[in-house]
């Protein structure tokens, strides 16, 4: 009797390591292939330094790497939750938002993990982070900037611009006058950064203003032609420094 899916993986790939365990119209798995690519998926997500027992949202339809992902989870002491990534947008948001998953994993139909690691490695640079800030003082208990800083910036409506650069370190870019015009920057940005890319989805995070990142929701329609916008909640480690009040675009471009 075995008491949870891991171990009858791991018992199985003993055995039959060679016998199909998956297989659907496109693709076939051993169970071999299947523990090794669930662990290696593990330790990715184990290096990411998320914390265990924590949902993982996988966005992919019902396949043969579906459950490669499944596994993964699993064997990275974490539960993943499936979501259809057929639904409307709007519903995908809502479970997200209702979720707070750790992670947000998806697959390619018909590549294989190394496939979508060599994808993801040259193109990881071209994931653009473009972020604005509406509190000055989080980001002076942060250190990043300077009592005076924060006091002079608060009093003249000063909103930094902000993104992550290619050593993955926050930096501040830009300075606005006023709220709506740091939130239009930011747009402006993605929308010259995509020049020349086809972006299916533009994802925005905000730390409780939602009204902000639909006013720039809207903005990405109007500027960019896109209407498969994801909004969600800011992640705990960039909330932390910024506090609320803050609204990232997120999209693919030329360079950060």
């Amino acid at each position: 009797m075995y008491t949870n899916v891991l171990e009858y993986l791991e018992t199985n790939s003993n055995i039959e390591n060679s016998a199909c365990a998956l297989s659907d119209e496109k693709a076939q798995v051993t169970y071999g292939q299947l523990k090794e690519l669930a662990q290696r998926t593990g330790s990715f997500i184990a290096k990411q330094g998320t914390r265990t027992g924590r949902p993982i949202a996988v966005l992919i339809d019902r396949n043969v790497w579906s459950i490669v992902l499944f596994m993964g989870i699993v064997y990275s002491g974490n539960f993943y939750v499936p979501i259809d990534p057929t639904m409307p947008a709007k519903r995908i948001e809502l479970i997200l938002d209702t979720l707070q998953p750790v992670m947000i994993l998806s697959a390619a139909e018909g590549k294989t993990i190394d496939e979508i690691a060599k994808w993801a490695e040259e193109n990881k640079l071209h994931v653009c982070h473009n972020v604005t800030v509406d509190d000055l003082n989080h980001l002076q208990r942060g250190g990043r900037i300077s009592k005076a800083a924060a006091v002079l910036g608060t009093l003249v409506q000063v909103k930094p611009i902000i993104h992550m650069d290619n050593n993955g370190k926050l930096q501040v870019i830009a300075k606005e006058r006023g709220r709506k015009k740091s939130l239009n920057k930011i747009v402006d940005m993605a929308v010259e950064q995509s020049k020349g890319w086809e972006n299916e989805i533009i994802m925005i995070t905000h730390g409780d203003c939602l009204k902000d990142a639909e006013y720039v929701a809207g903005r990405v329609r109007e500027k960019m032609g896109i209407e498969n916008i994801l909004i969600n909640n800011i992640g705990t480690v960039i909330g932390s420094h910024t506090g609320p009040g803050v609204v990232a675009v997120f999209c693919m471009g030329n360079e950060r």
